[in-house]
C-alpha cells in the first residue's frame, strides 16, 4: 500500500479540527457547570450532548470554509 502524503495531511488536518471543537466544547461546558452549580457533575446526557454538538460544529464548519 502506497503512503498518500495529500490524503494524511487531510485527515490529520480535519481530525485536529474535530478534536479543537471537542476540547472546546467540553472547557466551555464545564465552566458553565462551574458557573452554575460551583461543581463540576459528570453525566452521560452532557456527554451525548457534546458530541452531538461537536458532530454538528464540525459539519458546518467545514461546509463554511469551503464556501470561503
Amino acid at each position: 500500500m502506497k503512503f498518500d502524503k495529500k490524503l494524511f495531511l487531510i485527515l490529520f488536518g480535519d481530525s485536529m479540527l474535530f478534536s479543537g471543537i471537542i476540547i472546546a466544547i467540553t472547557v466551555l461546558w464545564q465552566l458553565l457547570e462551574l458557573l452554575a452549580y460551583g461543581e463540576l457533575r459528570p453525566s452521560k446526557v452532557d456527554t451525548i450532548i457534546a458530541i452531538l454538538l461537536g458532530i454538528s460544529l464540525y459539519i458546518n464548519l467545514k461546509a463554511l470554509f469551503k464556501l470561503w
